[in-house]
């Protein structure tokens, strides 16, 4: 199955989108390329999942709905074709950053027909977010694969879960009512970083106090979002 639309008409379909409400040939241009990713995501998918199949890893997956979709075009200025990241993979494996960059490699390698393009944010963390991704090409549209240590998938979590509780404006900083976790959120993403970058450098002091500091600063951001979720009610 290859992409039922092209650019410009999914361009096109984007638009309308944001205008609404769709009308009948509108609609059904949009039901072919959901079912199109639904398609891409299957497909990747298995053959990931294969390519893996011997590494202890967690896998999931996910395809944006469309008001996700629709929300992130209203709140910035991508449009619908350039949506990198509707079909998403994420893969989460229980190592240090050496294991890390194994995995991006091989995964590299397996899709290199698939030209792949590595996302390094690991170096330049979004808003707190650390991991390594990779874009590729499938069936002629856009797949974003993330791949994350334990940690850095707790991180994400962890701010997803204040997003979905709080709203979006906690992650994008257009509020400064939610600074207090904010901060607290750029300050566990310094102290993982640091924590694996020594490990990675093999520099780390020995002491267990450092990952318990980590889990302990986990329950401090836990409450607080939780008390501040009684206090917007």
């Amino acid at each position: 199955m290859e992409k039922p639309l092209s650019n410009g008409e999914i361009r096109r379909l984007g638009k309308a989108m944001k205008l609404g409400p769709l009308i009948n040939s509108e609609q059904e241009a949009l039901l072919e390329l959901a079912s199109f990713w639904n398609y891409q995501r299957t497909e990747i998918e298995l053959s990931i999942k294969s390519h893996l199949s011997e590494i202890e890893h967690e896998f999931s997956y996910r395809v944006k709905n469309l008001n996700t979709i629709l929300q992130k075009m209203n709140r910035t200025t991508i449009n619908l074709d350039d949506m990198r990241d509707v079909v998403g993979i994420r893969v989460v494996i229980d190592g240090d950053l050496n294991f890390q960059e194994l995995i991006v490699n091989l995964l590299e390698s397996h899709l290199a027909g698939n030209k792949p393009r590595r996302i390094n944010r690991l170096r330049k963390p979004m808003f707190g977010y650390r991991a390594i991704h990779l874009e590729v090409q499938f069936h002629g549209g856009p797949v974003e694969i993330q791949i994350r240590t334990a940690l850095q998938h707790q991180w994400a979590m962890l701010s997803e879960r204040a997003v979905g509780i709080l709203g979006p404006q906690i992650k994008y900083e257009e509020s400064d009512e939610f600074s207090d976790i904010r901060s607290r959120l750029s300050e566990l993403s310094v102290m993982i970083m640091g924590f694996e970058n020594s490990i990675f450098l093999d520099t780390l002091a020995p002491t267990a106090n450092y990952r318990l500091n980590i889990m302990k600063l986990v329950d401090e951001i836990t409450h607080l979002i939780y008390q501040r979720e009684d206090q917007v009610r």
